[in-house]
């Protein structure tokens, strides 16, 4: 298009069709939204944040944990700019801004796979399947800023996308597929802790519904499905739209939504589990009150001639509903989250 012929040539939706331009338009909005939100959650999260980072054992799940965050709002920060602002050197720009849609994804993955961990201690075989399938969908997330072109609006410095490669659907697929092991095998684990008998009916309510499970098993399993149910629905969507006939912008403005839903689900339920935040609820099947836990107390005795005497075990029970009402630290028996125990 002529320059000349151009109302004013330095505006850059004068450079475009004006269906190209609507949708432009209806990205932006889409970007400042979902941005918010995500700076929202962040902001009402802040006093958690600190106790995480302060108050406890800085490891390796706190690190991750804070990566996700700021390379979630990194990338939409840096992709609303990218959207509204005459920053130039598009190609390379757009590039740099999805690399960081590829660390967020692959940091809040890496979250769900240190619950995986956390409640399989001891079963090496499901750890390490679960840390292989993290490690291939984590490199499918490369696909994105690979697959994706950046290029300058007509004349102007404005940018935007002109196409995307077929693969980038992987960068929705492979996280898909790691979060359906995750979920499956840490609700097949949860429900062995079922109160009734084992039975493939009991059983399956129990993975499901959380029916017959002491309440702390109950909102581990509930926030777990919580967590996927609503990534496999934005995940979905995005893989959808690279196979439907949709405009490009619409695909990649997708990302958005996608990287905010999967980050603040995965970072609520890494907070729930550090700090304890689990509220005890009875189970659902109301004939069921509650069930004796062991709990064994360890008291050193003193010999006359003060050296140690021998250590006395003595061993009580506590129902359910006694547990739930334990303090925080009463319920999480090591800092670190990967050394979590229920």
């Amino acid at each position: 298009m002529d320059a000349n012929l151009l109302p004013n040539p330095f505006t850059p939706m004068a450079w475009l069709p004006p269906e190209f331009a609507y949708q432009m338009s209806m990205a932006t909005h889409i970007c400042a939204g979902v941005t918010g939100v995500m700076v929202w959650d962040i902001v009402t999260s802040l006093g958690e944040d600190y106790q995480i980072f302060f108050k406890r054992k800085v490891g390796l799940t706190n690190v991750v944990y804070f990566i996700s965050r700021i390379a979630s709002m990194l990338f939409m920060v840096l992709t609303m700019i990218l959207v509204t602002s005459p920053i130039g050197n598009c190609p390379s720009n757009q590039k740099i801004f999805l690399s960081f849609f590829s660390i967020a994804i692959a940091s809040s993955n890496l979250l769900f796979f240190f619950r995986l961990r956390a409640i399989y201690t001891g079963h090496k075989a499901v750890i390490i399947f679960g840390f292989i399938l993290w490690v291939i969908s984590a490199g499918g997330t490369v696909s994105t800023p690979v697959g994706v072109d950046g290029v300058h609006i007509g004349t102007t410095n404005y940018c935007t996308e002109t196409g995307q490669r077929l693969y980038v659907s992987v960068s929705g697929i492979l996280p898909f597929i790691h979060d359906t092991f995750v979920f499956l095998a840490i609700s097949y684990k949860l429900a062995q802790n079922a109160h009734n008998e084992s039975t493939l009916r009991t059983g399956l309510r129990a993975a499901l519904f959380g029916e017959y499970l002491p309440a702390f098993s109950r909102s581990l399993l509930l926030d777990g499905q919580q967590y996927y149910l609503l990534t496999v629905l934005t995940n979905f969507i995005a893989i959808l739209m690279v196979f439907v006939p949709v405009p490009i912008v619409y695909r990649v403005i997708w990302s958005f939504p996608n990287v905010m839903m999967m980050n603040v689900m995965a970072c609520r339920v890494y907070r729930n589990t550090k700090l304890g935040l689990y509220k005890g609820s009875p189970t659902s099947t109301s004939n069921i009150l509650s069930e004796p836990i062991p709990l064994a107390f360890r008291q050193h005795t003193t010999a006359d001639n003060g050296t140690d005497g021998t250590v006395q075990i003595s061993r009580t029970t506590q129902s359910v509903d006694q547990y739930d009402r334990l303090t925080k630290k009463e319920r999480l028996s090591k800092e670190d989250f990967g050394e979590v125990k229920g």
